[in-house]
């Protein structure tokens, strides 16, 4: 019976925890505006209930408009969804239809790769299809995923059903309509719902696609109630003022107590100067220092827009008089005892009396319980009145210009700011329109989600929103702890920063949930910094449409730096453009140090300064970066090494260019670095030394272009010699007159040192001075110089496990200059080189330096001379003319055999000896033969071809004169 009772009583606690969210929904819709605001805007149970809201929210019938809109592109998009999801998917379902493949592929593409927000808007403005309701239904009208869906289970309908219908003579649609629709009636429910709910649920497109906004669905109307804090108006073409309903007036609730908070009666600026020395009409203007009204109920002043455009209140909303109000009875006057006037300071109105137009216009209220200090924008404190302040109400975005600021970007906006983002303790959206905003000082945000949101992002020095950074070597930004929130659409410029970091993220407390999460960044411009962004204790941040430009630090973007607790994980960066400044060749762009998790850069550019992408590990403890994924995008112009990988546990590269400027490799993978890296697809060229260069384990290279690397390799860049001397253990010692800056283990040319002119290996022993490998000592004349080669791909001793397959490593023709010595150089025994063209490499196609063991595999590489077997023929004794059997194959049967090489000798005596097949020549010439071994390879390679017909393989020696003891081997390779 307990048990029973403790089950009833948690089934009860479930329920109710489920079913208060909605009451309170309900409740909070039916209460009034007085007991809402007293609850914090949460009601459980309504006083006085009230359908005002239901009133309003329908009122013009904007709503029901939008309800029909939604209701109608549902039900009509559902089912022209569903028709082209069966028919598509019942084709792809029918082995041997017309184009299965490429259009089974065309779908499957579609769930890998998004076509992107720009490119559908392109594709829909061109169709003609913006302000129709068709925009909303044929974008989304076919998913990938609902098509596989139902491919997948029409293909698990018995294929004998569909036989026995195509029997009894019915077509393929017949078969669709009366075999394999009826019973399929689960998935097309599943599907229908699926399309159903994303047509009901989508805004985005409407917000895209509808200028219109009669045609806007219910979704976007109420996106526009609760995220914008506005509502349309009846006339949906009004956009002007305010689109919420105006605030509870006194004449309009009778239970509102004149001079209570919630009384908020919208009234002339002009009421407010009863027994003031003011001209009827004229504005009260920050500056005016006057006693609050003798009737402290509220103003309402024109409002202003999102851009700093002021909106005066529309018809139907005209401001009351005083004498309107008198059946309420005198209002509460806030004076002292003696009636003097008490100073007050006001919003400023639409215009100011020196004639200049003013900011910030809006609604105030008197909440005379209040003592909270004066912040200049949203909270008005009364010179001698300790208890009751002017209001600006305040849901959950706020106005800069609210504050005071005018734009110009010549007076300090800190304070400003700062009391902007106090001004919002549950997080919410500062809105700054055109202009500049001087910041001195760091503004601090913490554990509230603030979004700066500008007017536009420019690149020019004189539109859009800008916030000048003017902080010395402190900080632009502080995040501490902030769960939300971001900066979009506006630019973010600094003015002779010496130091700190634009913005900067850092912990509140040691708790896991003092850390940063889902900070938001969009159409964002910085430039003229110091170090651009330090990101530390930060979970899911997202760049997009950003870009970085001309910095002076240590880095553009730093993540952690710091300790394991300071991960930034995971980060994303979206269409952004990261660039150090050109010429610049200190500053490294983005720099992954420590823990840290997954970062990703899809279509991201990353230029100039040294170097692009650097994964190291400074922080002392023993954690890596741990996964890095770029994709489209690249990297160019740098001065270091653009993809930099010293520590770290993964890191792909797909689809990406990478090149630079400077003498160093394109990309370096260090010991350090124990996961995995892949480059697939990728163009890598330019490089002063070499395009890739390998000491790690597990490196995969494939599909790659690879060329026009070494591009240091000419004396144009060479180091002057100043000495060439013994080392001391045998061998010679070279010193240069400057340090070099290079490896052991490269190879270099030396000039002008006669009996030293020509490449080498080298060990370096200090910064001018390295050793050539293999060098005798001698006395060596001359003024010299020596300078560095760089291959395509260079595989250290110490990496293990590379794959290199399926590139082209060579010279790129008509894209710059190609001095890259080898395709690939490898001193690794663990390396599989295959199905690469190697064509086009100074020095030959590949070097394998190292000790070869059976890990060390090169085969099946365009570019190097590559025989697969021999077709071998021994005559001992006398050789006569005639055909003479081959020892080791007979018949080329099923195969195709290209002939590249012929060797051949003769114990005494001369001959000629060809291939022939079935008799006659295999397609070679004659090639003479005598006591001197001779391989000669083919210019003009021939086939055999037994794919058909098997062919018999023989030995004819032509012109035979004395010979004796003849041995001959063809050299073939398999081609089929």
């Amino acid at each position: 019976m307990i048990v029973r009772t403790l089950k009833g009583a948690v089934v009860a606690a479930c329920c109710a925890l489920v079913i208060l969210p909605f009451l309170a929904v309900l409740s909070t819709s039916l209460a009034d505006q007085a007991q809402v605001t007293a609850t914090g805007g949460y009601v459980l149970w309504p006083e006085r209930p009230s359908l005002d809201a239901y009133r309003a929210i329908l009122a013009g019938g904007v709503v029901t408009r939008a309800l029909l809109v939604s209701v109608g592109v549902t039900v009509v998009g559902t089912l022209l969804s569903l028709t082209c999801i069966t028919l598509l998917a019942y084709s792809l379902s029918r082995p041997g239809s017309l184009l299965h493949r490429p259009i089974l592929l065309t779908v499957l593409f579609t769930l890998l790769f998004a076509p992107g927000m720009i490119p559908m808007y392109l594709t829909v403005k061109q169709l003609g299809l913006l302000d129709s309701y068709w925009s909303l239904i044929l974008p989304g009208l076919a998913g990938g995923f609902q098509i596989i869906i139902m491919r997948a289970f029409f293909q698990e309908i018995p294929g004998e059903l569909v036989d026995a219908a195509r029997i009894d003579g019915a077509g393929e649609l017949r078969i669709l309509l009366r075999v394999v629709l009826p019973l399929s009636k689960a998935v097309i429910a599943v599907v229908g719902l699926f399309s159903a709910v994303a047509y009901w649920n989508a805004f985005f497109n409407a917000m895209l696609y509808l200028n219109d906004t009669e045609k806007w669905p219910l979704q976007l109307v109420l996106r526009t109630y609760v995220v914008d804090n506005s509502a349309l108006s009846v006339d949906a073409a009004d956009l002007s003022g305010s689109f919420l309903p105006p605030p509870v007036h006194a004449d309009g609730d009778p239970g509102a107590e004149p001079g209570s908070h919630r009384d908020r009666l919208p009234v002339p600026p002009e009421a407010l100067c009863q027994g003031h020395p003011h001209r009827r009409g004229e504005r009260l203007t920050h500056e005016d220092q006057r006693g609050p009204p003798s009737d402290p109920v509220g103003v309402r002043r024109g409002r202003r827009g999102r851009h700093g455009a002021e909106h005066r209140p529309r018809a139907g909303r005209q401001a009351r008089r005083p004498a309107d109000r008198r059946r309420h009875g005198p209002a509460p006057d806030p004076r002292p005892a003696g009636g003097a006037d008490l100073p007050a300071r006001l919003l400023p109105g639409r215009a100011r009396r020196d004639g200049h137009p003013g900011r910030g216009g809006g609604d105030l209220y008197w909440d005379e319980t209040s003592t909270e200090p004066d912040d200049g924008g949203t909270v008005f404190a009364v010179a001698g009145v300790a208890t009751g302040r002017w209001k600006r109400p305040v849901a959950t975005t706020v106005d800069l210009a609210w504050y005071g600021w005018r734009g110009t970007g010549a007076d300090d906006d800190t304070q400003r700011l700062q009391n902007a983002v106090n001004a919002l303790p549950a997080g919410g959206t500062i809105e700054i329109g055109p202009g500049k905003v001087l910041i001195k000082r760091t503004i601090s945000v913490k554990r509230v989600p603030i979004t700066f949101d500008g007017a536009g992002h420019t690149d020019s020095l004189d539109h859009g929103t800008q916030l000048l950074l003017e902080t010395g070597t402190a900080d632009g930004f502080l995040l501490t702890g902030v769960h939300g929130g971001g900066f979009r659409n506006l630019q973010i410029r600094g003015l002779g920063l010496k130091g700190g970091a634009m913005i900067r993220t850092e912990r509140a407390g040691a708790a896991k949930e003092d850390g940063n999460y889902m900070l938001a960044f969009t159409n964002a411009r910085f430039r003229d910094g110091h170090n651009g962004l330090v990101l530390r204790a930060c979970n899911t941040v997202r760049f997009q449409n950003c870009v970085w430009n001309t910095f002076t630090g240590d880095q553009v973007i730093l993540l952690n730096g710091v300790a394991d607790d300071q991960r930034a994980d995971p980060v994303e960066f979206v269409q952004c453009g990261i660039a150090a400044g050109s010429g610049n060749k200190v500053t490294d762009n983005v720099v992954i140090d420590g823990l840290g998790g997954s970062i990703k850069f899809i279509a991201t550019a990353i230029l100039f300064g040294r170097h692009g992408l650097w994964m190291r590990n400074t922080t002392g403890t023993k954690a890596l970066p741990k996964f890095v994924y770029f994709e489209g995008g690249g990297f160019e112009n740098g001065h270091g090494v653009p993809v930099l990988l010293e520590a770290g546990a993964q890191a792909q590269f797909a689809n990406t260019y990478i090149s630079a400027d400077g003498e160093f490799d394109n990309v370096r993978v260090g010991p350090e670095f124990v996961g995995g890296v892949t480059f697939t697809g990728c163009v890598i060229r330019g490089a002063g030394r070499n395009g890739i260069d390998v000491a790690s384990a597990r490196t995969t290279v494939t599909g790659c272009l690879i060329g026009n690397n070494g591009r240091m390799a000419h004396p144009d860049f060479a180091r002057q010699i100043s000495a060439v001397d013994g080392n001391g253990a045998g061998g010679v010692r070279v010193t240069t007159s400057a340090p070099h800056g290079w490896e052991s283990d490269d190879r270099v040319t030396v000039t002008g040192i006669t009996g030293l002119d020509r490449a080498w290996t080298i060990q370096v022993v200090s910064e001018t001075a390295f050793d050539l490998e293999g060098a005798e000592p001698g006395t060596y004349a001359g003024t010299g110089q020596v300078y560095r080669h760089g291959a395509g791909i260079n595989i250290r001793a110490q990496a293990t496990r590379v794959v290199v397959t399926g590139n082209a490593i060579g010279g790129f023709t008509g894209d710059g200059v190609n001095r890259q010595d080898y395709g690939i150089v490898s001193a690794s025994p663990d390396v599989l080189i295959s199905g690469n063209d190697l064509n086009g490499n100074h020095a030959g196609a590949y070097a394998l330096t190292g000790a070869q063991t059976a890990q060390t595999r090169a085969t099946g590489n365009k570019g190097v001379q590559q025989i697969d077997g021999w077709l071998t023929a021994r005559i001992d004794g006398a050789v006569a003319d005639g055909l003479h059997d081959l020892s080791n194959l007979l018949y080329a049967d099923g195969q195709r055999l290209r002939i590249v090489r012929v060797a051949r000798k003769l114990g005494a005596g001369t001959c000629q000896v060809r291939l022939d097949a079935d008799g006659d020549s295999a397609g070679g010439p004659a090639t003479a033969a005598t006591t001197t071994f001779q391989s000669t390879t083919l210019t003009s390679p021939y086939v055999v071809d037994g794919t058909s017909a098997a062919k018999r393989l023989q030995v004819r020696v032509l012109g035979s004169s004395g010979a004796g003891g003849l041995v001959v081997q063809f050299g073939y390779q398999v081609i089929a």
